[in-house]
């Protein structure tokens, strides 16, 4: 069943298991790739059979050995943009389109990192390609992603340099050993769901990878902020989301005391009690009509030191996560 099935539709693999039954008008195919456990069959006649069988046949971009080699390059060195563009070039007499897009971002993001600009801004070509292939290119990992309804405009992944590089997923995805989450793409932006066991996630060495994070009203607890800011893999983290979470004092100060959370360039507490950052207060027209830095955050300077997201102007229009070393700050 070669000549029918050889690349897995969930995780490009090429170990397929084929069957097909029936010698008459209708024959039933049945696939399982051994390496996931993707189990799927139609007959003939079934209206989607055409292109449900397309989704396994083989993918001519590359040979098997050459595409997951090249992948992997790209997943060990998410940073480097060598294996993307020489990516491209393999693609390109098979699927320009592919193609386009990888040096399009490639270009782009080279371009507003060089200018400091603030929120990236994708060409009309981009969302363009996007819009009419995105599911396509999108289609080994988008099992894993967890959109916020079936109708959102956001699926839950979000393309970066050419590839899939944010995702919102599940926690137990994240900490799960057998997951092929961040092998099968080069994820270095994630958001977490509250559906699972969050402390094992956010202790997971997978975050290692990562430039930015969301745990946006996921219901971290004083415990689980103690752990992950004495434990995290938060090396890379360039962009940390804990609005609208549960933890009080103690998490905030175990944030400030770990050196690694210090370190990172934006730390989102927004109105949380305890925030010891840059506080403002607006006039009545919306503009700003004060700020101050507070004596909690004074405070803490004085034990641990200058911490720079405490001096973020939540006042202003903050960069995107993708772009969060282009920071500025109020003093």
């Amino acid at each position: 069943m070669s000549d029918f099935a050889e690349t897995c539709p969930r995780c490009a693999g090429g170990d397929i298991q084929g069957a097909k039954f029936g010698l008459g008008d209708v024959q039933l195919y049945e696939f399982r790739c051994r390496r996931c456990r993707l189990f799927e069959f139609r007959r003939t006649s079934d209206t989607d059979f055409d292109a449900w069988l397309s989704r396994w046949q083989a993918d001519e971009d590359n040979s098997e050995d050459d595409k997951e080699a090249t992948l992997a390059q790209i997943v060990a060195k998410p940073w480097d943009d060598t294996p993307r563009l020489a990516y491209a070039d393999a693609v390109q007499s098979t699927r320009p389109e592919r193609a386009e897009l990888i040096r399009l971002q490639i270009e782009r993001f080279a371009s507003e990192r060089a200018r400091g600009i603030e929120v990236g801004r994708p060409s009309a070509r981009e969302k363009q390609l996007l819009e009419r292939h995105g599911d396509d290119w999108a289609r080994y990992i988008a099992h894993y992603a967890r959109p916020f309804s079936p109708s959102a405009e956001y699926q839950g992944y979000e393309f970066e340099r050419g590839f899939v590089a944010q995702i919102r997923t599940d926690p137990d995805i994240v900490s799960d050993a057998t997951s092929r989450l961040f092998e099968l793409a080069p994820i270095e932006h994630l958001d977490l769901t509250n559906d699972g066991d969050l402390r094992s996630a956010l202790l997971s060495p997978a975050l290692a990878a990562l430039r930015s994070l969301r745990l946006n009203d996921v219901g971290l607890t004083d415990e689980d902020v103690v752990a992950f800011a004495r434990d995290g893999h938060v090396d890379r983290l360039e962009w940390l989301d804990l609005r609208a979470n549960k933890f009080g004092r103690a998490g905030v100060e175990a944030l400030v005391a770990s050196p690694k959370i210090r370190s990172i360039p934006m730390v989102l507490l927004g109105s949380h009690p305890y925030n010891p950052g840059v506080q403002f207060e607006l006039a009545d027209n919306g503009a700003v009509a004060d700020w101050w830095f507070p004596e909690y955050g004074q405070m803490l300077e004085k034990q641990f030191g200058r911490v720079d997201w405490l001096h973020l102007p939540y006042f202003m229009k903050q960069p995107d996560r993708y772009h969060a070393r282009s920071v500025k700050l109020v003093d």
